[in-house]
């Protein structure tokens, strides 16, 4: 046992040096300190808890008399506070609770005939506590306009305590009619919070939760509840309001749309009343607001001519929980719907010759008319498939703002796709089958419905492979019926990557091409037909496959599509065997290299499928029945494919008397004749001896 010594006293780390000690295990010298004092302290650690009563003891001996002085604290309490010299042991006891969320730190000192031996007292800290003045069953009521209706609540209705720093905040952010405050509450005060709400503007019961929380910890919920405010509404056809007795008047016969306003502070449905059948709305249901909603009052035509005071009916409005209004509504005697009307001066384009086709001027009850089906007095589908009509396309087919479905397939109609259908919102437009020819303007592509008309999918043939059909009615010769030049380059922007050019081509907006092309990408002819596109890498980057949409360019003799690497697939009969030059250089095209050259005619001059990154494929070598036609080369360019293969006699005596230019020179397995317009370096073919 050493003597004068302290041994872990009660002592967490800040032991007497916290409280100023001299030496954390010597005594504390006062100047005339006895000599010869001999204090020796045996005890087992032990801390006070956090609770009241929790303690510790001290074991140890004195050659003297001695007595205990508390420095500071008032937590704790020691027995004995005196004793003689011999053994002795000292008990600590926790007198209080420590509610506090730190460790309490106190001392006392054991005196020794004048040596002071000071020792710490470490009382543990005590669980997190949010005491709130209310349990989190209690609901905080409100009337309408927000005074507190809970019975035994204050106008400062809430209290709330902790021993470390709480939040109030509301729980759902969207409610905030309800007010709670302060947000903050700090460590040990009994804090009021304020709880109210805006009064309420809706005839519905409203409800929202507050939360006061110890972050990570604990927390309270507590519902708040307002009482619903009364009904107010109104339902306005422009400035008149609408009642029982003064309702919805002067609807047409023919059938109508009418907006009438509706505000309500409560959820509200319409429908229509009695034998009102004949009435739909737009929206038929919407929830409380204190802004005006436009609603559609759709009307449909009244079929019975012949009554003056035409037909009443009335629609009915229900508001929250069942409060019901009823309005009249008037409708005047039958006439013919506006659709209709519209529809009948068409008759006779639709017809041409065959005057006798449809029944629209024989049948007076247009519901039975051949084709037509309308919803309100509109027309929303037409199908005149195979009726044996023979005029033309109605541009006022635009003027029906219903219209869904149009049918036209199947007939003889002549002419061409009026350019002001392109604005067309159906969802159907068919017209194969018939003797339809020209351009289709270049706004048909824009529009959202395009690519799924049937109309557009018979432009052309777009089903198969076009090149390897022998069929002539996948020869662009001979179809009738194409997109104009500005169509088809909206076409090839919007299939390669157009979005990310870095131009906004003049075609976009305007069916003119070569009055519109200030970045050089096109060269027109006399009737300002595409001949000539370059787009090479830079301003454009081509990405995809090329559409078959180019092979509506009938002038078209020349593209320079060069150095897009992501311009890939497999190049079309249909768009190549009109072409005089053509490079696709470091492009990615996928093809085989007789097959490729196959797609050209004799009149080619210049081909460039060089660099393909191994794109272009063979290992027969060159086909002499598809080199030996063409006999106005200029320049052919492969190299960097890979090829192989071996190349006849024949083909190498095609190649060095070519056009009387004289040999070709051989190097190697590649052939290198710049001077001469040939270059399949590169490659690795084998040449027959």
């Amino acid at each position: 046992m050493n003597k004068t010594f302290f041994k872990s006293i009660l002592f967490v780390g800040l032991a007497a040096c916290m409280f100023s000690c001299k030496d954390d295990n010597s005594p504390l010298d006062g100047g005339n300190t006895p000599q010869g004092v001999n204090v020796e302290f045996n005890y087992s650690q032990a801390k006070l808890g956090k609770s009241v009563g929790s303690s510790a003891t001290l074991n140890g001996s004195s050659d003297v008399d001695w007595t205990i002085e508390v420095e500071e604290g008032d937590f704790f309490s020691v027995e004995p506070m005196s004793g003689t010299a011999g053994e002795f042991t000292l008990t600590v006891t926790a007198n209080k609770e420590n509610t506090s969320t730190d460790k309490a730190y106190s001392k006392f000192i054991f005196n020794a005939s004048g040596r002071k031996y000071p020792i710490t007292v470490i009382h543990l800290e005590g669980d997190i506590r949010l005491e709130p003045s209310y349990d989190a069953e209690t609901i905080f009521s409100f009337d309408q306009n927000g005074t507190l209706l809970s019975p035994g609540l204050t106008a400062k209705p809430f209290t709330a305590t902790s021993n470390i720093e709480w939040t109030v905040k509301i729980v759902n952010e969207a409610d905030t009619w309800i007010k709670v405050g302060p947000e903050v509450g700090e460590i040990g005060e009994n804090k009021e919070v304020t709880v109210s709400v805006d009064p309420n503007p809706f005839a519905k019961v409203r409800e929202g939760k507050f939360e006061v929380r110890v972050p990570e910890a604990m927390s309270f919920q507590y519902t708040v509840t307002q009482a619903a405010a009364a009904l107010d509404y109104s339902i306005k056809d422009g400035e008149k309001v609408l009642t029982e007795q003064a309702g919805l008047t002067g609807l047409g016969g023919g059938g109508e749309t009418r907006t009438i306003t509706l505000e309500a502070n409560a959820d509200w449905k319409i429908e229509p009343g009695t034998n009102s059948e004949w009435l739909t709305f737009e929206p038929s249901e919407g929830v409380a607001s204190l802004e005006s909603v436009e609603v559609k009052v759709m009307v449909e035509p009244n079929l019975n001519m012949d009554d003056v005071d035409g037909r009443d009916g009335s629609f009915i409005v229900t508001f929250g929980e069942g409060t019901s209004k009823e309005i009249s509504v008037q409708q005047n005697k039958g006439e013919m719907p506006k659709d209709v009307t519209a529809l009948r001066a068409l008759e006779v384009i639709l017809e041409g010759n065959s005057t006798d086709a449809l029944n629209w001027s024989t049948q007076s009850d247009y519901n039975e008319w051949t084709g037509v089906t309308l919803s309100g007095g509109n027309l929303v589908k037409l199908d005149l498939s195979d009726q044996n009509l023979s005029g033309t396309i109605p541009v006022k087919l635009a003027n029906f703002e219903s219209l869904d479905y149009i049918d036209l397939s199947g007939n003889n109609l002549t002419g061409g796709i009026p350019a002001e259908l392109a604005t067309l919102k159906a969802t159907t437009f068919k017209v194969s089958g018939n003797q339809l020819e020209g351009k289709v303007a270049a706004d048909f592509v824009d529009n959202a419905n395009y690519e799924s008309w049937n109309a557009m999918v018979n432009i052309y043939p777009q089903q198969g492979d076009i090149s390897d059909s022998n069929d002539e009615d996948y020869n662009p010769k001979n179809w009738k019926l194409t997109l104009s030049d500005a169509g088809v380059m909206r076409i090839m922007y919007k299939k390669l990557g157009g979005e990310a050019w870095t131009v906004q081509p003049d075609w976009l907006t305007n069916e003119i091409i070569g009055k519109n092309d200030a970045d050089g990408i096109f060269e027109v002819d006399e009737n300002n037909q595409i001949k000539a596109i370059k787009m090479p890498k830079g301003t454009f980057i081509l990405d995809g496959e090329l559409p078959i949409e180019l092979s509506m360019l009938k002038a078209l003799y020349k593209v320079e599509f060069q150095n897009n690497s992501k311009l890939t697939g497999v190049l079309k009969k249909a768009y190549i065997q009109n072409l005089t030059y053509v490079n696709f250089g470091q492009c990615r095209i996928t093809m085989e290299i007789n097959e490729l050259l196959s797609l050209f005619s004799e009149n080619v001059t210049y081909i460039n499928v060089s660099n393909q990154g191994q794109k272009i494929t063979g290992t027969n070598g060159l086909d002499y029945n598809v080199i030996s036609k063409f006999t106005k080369f200029g320049n052919l360019q492969m190299k960097g494919n890979n090829l192989s293969g071996n190349i006849s006699k024949q083909v190498q005596d095609f190649f060095n008397n070519y056009n009387g230019k004289g040999k070709l020179k051989i190097t190697g397995y590649d052939w290198d004749d710049p001077d001469n317009g040939w270059i399949l370096v590169g490659n690795n073919f084998t040449l027959e001896q």
